[in-house]
């Protein structure tokens, strides 16, 4: 109170003149008198005193050292806020905030971090953002595409990859660093070049169909293998071939996958098949001697209970070329491109570029012929040239011509039939025309399909079927030309 006395007294100065001299009469607000003259001057002194304490005070309303004010610049250090709204923020020195936990930083516009680890962040949640260097050492990226709008948006020095951190994008029937080769009595599945194994750093890849819809990419991480010859994976299997007779010029053998949905394995086949048969009878594997049909697909592994692989999707990924030896009942495979007249075999389709002969006395035609004896007797012709291709959806053209007297003349009053390279489907019927001259008949005769069969018959335009006996002695010429369905 004592304070606030004097600052309100010093308030109320009175200017007196005395003695020529300016004299100060200082009343006392409170009492409402004056203080004595005599006084004045240790009175003024104590006021004076008692204001620059009151300046000097560091100890004022609790706080200790410099008091802050509202407008004056100052520098505060040792200053706690708890809790205070700060506009327009700016920091020009460099500041340490050592096991602090930001709990809401805001929008932060620019950030230069050079260091120290970022958890549970969403980076480019809105707008994608652009990296100049990103040095990832560790964890996993889920559900990411590597230049998605230009093959060249990044570029790779060194990059190491299980056989399953990377999946390529692929699509139905398209494979990755697969290749085949043939070394000795084995056929093996191995990497793009042909030569290095396959292994969890060098993995392979194809994209297959699945049951419903889609596909599905599955990755191989090891040579996959058959043996052929004798006492081999596949001798024993006929494949629907005439036992008893070698088939040496080079057939196509398909290479397809089959799977589960989980599991995928190769097949090998005389069809590109879609789907596997719906009777385990369709099927075989790796050291089983059943595949007796042209229809029948073999798995590349053993220990499958086949009743679990019936009507499964197939997809055909490769080719390469086969012979039959009846001697050991066994095939020889072969990838060599010396009989083909454009592309390679492997993993393509470039079998449906090229065209194969057809052997004599096969799929149970007579002796040196085409022909049936069918209960007769089958003509033997001077002449005979047979070709056949097949395309990737499984139809077979075939291309016949046999002229001339070839010293057994066919006899007897039964259908005079053909064999086919491969037996055709359930949907088989008639087709087309050909021109038969002969000492029996002559003229034209539509070509007559049975469903399932590997043999063509030749109906007249009296409706009668060509016999054995209308081609027998004399010049005779048969020759046709047609395609055919063969998938099941």
């Amino acid at each position: 109170m004592k304070k606030i006395s004097i600052l309100i007294s010093l308030l109320l100065l009175l200017p007196l003149t005395q003695n020529g001299f300016s004299v100060t009469r200082i009343y006392d607000r409170v009492t409402g008198g004056t203080i004595d003259a005599d006084k004045d001057d240790a009175e003024f002194d104590n006021t004076n005193t008692e204001i620059n304490n009151h300046e000097a005070d560091t100890s004022a309303h609790g706080a200790t050292g410099g008091v802050v004010g509202v407008s004056k610049t100052q520098t505060l250090t040792n200053k706690t806020l708890t809790g205070p709204t700060i506009s327009s923020l700016v920091v020009s020195t460099s500041a340490t905030a050592a096991g602090v936990t930001w709990t809401d930083l805001g929008t932060v516009t620019t950030a230069d971090i050079n260091g120290g680890t970022i958890d549970g962040v969403t980076i480019g949640a809105s707008v994608a953002p652009t990296f100049t260097t990103v040095n990832i050492d560790g964890g996993t990226i889920d559900g990411t595409t590597i230049g998605g709008s230009s093959t060249a948006a990044g570029s790779f020095t060194s990059v190491t990859a299980s056989a399953n951190s990377i999946v390529p994008q692929l699509v139905s029937e398209q494979t990755i660093n697969l290749g085949l080769k043939v070394s000795g009595t084995t056929l093996s599945i191995v990497s793009g070049d042909g030569t290095t194994s396959l292994s969890t750093t060098n993995p392979g890849w194809a994209s297959v169909k699945i049951n419903g819809s889609g596909v599905k990419t599955f990755s191989f991480t090891a040579d996959q293998t058959a043996t052929f010859g004798a006492a081999s994976d596949t001798d024993g299997n006929t494949f629907g071939l005439t036992s008893g007779v070698n088939w040496s010029s080079r057939m196509p053998f398909f290479l397809g996958i089959i799977t589960d949905g989980t599991n995928a394995y190769f097949t090998i086949s005389r069809k590109p098949f879609q789907e596997s048969g719906s009777n385990a009878t369709d099927l075989a594997q790796e050291g089983d001697t059943d595949a007796d049909s042209d229809n029948d697909l073999m798995i590349f592994t053993t220990g499958l209970t086949l009743a679990n692989w019936v009507d499964k999707p197939v997809t055909q990924v490769g080719w390469f070329l086969a012979t039959w030896v009846t001697a050991t009942t066994s095939w020889s495979f072969d990838t060599s491109t010396a009989v083909l007249t454009q592309g390679n075999t492997g993993f393509n389709k470039d079998y449906a570029k090229n065209f194969f002969t057809m052997p004599l006395n096969q799929n149970g035609a007579a002796a040196s012929t085409y022909f049936h004896d069918n209960g007769g007797t089958a003509p033997v012709f001077t002449s005979t040239a047979y070709y056949w291709w097949i395309d990737e959806d499984g139809f077979v053209t075939v291309d016949q011509a046999s002229t001339g007297d070839g010293g057994t003349d066919g006899a007897g009053v039964v259908t005079a039939t053909c064999a086919l390279p491969l037996t055709t489907s359930a949907f088989a019927s008639d087709i087309g025309f050909i021109e038969i001259q002969s000492a029996g008949y002559n003229g034209s005769a539509s070509v007559v399909l049975a469903a399932t069969s590997n043999i063509v018959s030749f109906r007249k335009l009296s409706s009668t079927n060509l016999a054995n006996s209308e081609m027998s002695a004399g010049s005779r010429q048969l020759n046709f030309y047609f395609t055919y369905p063969t998938l099941p």
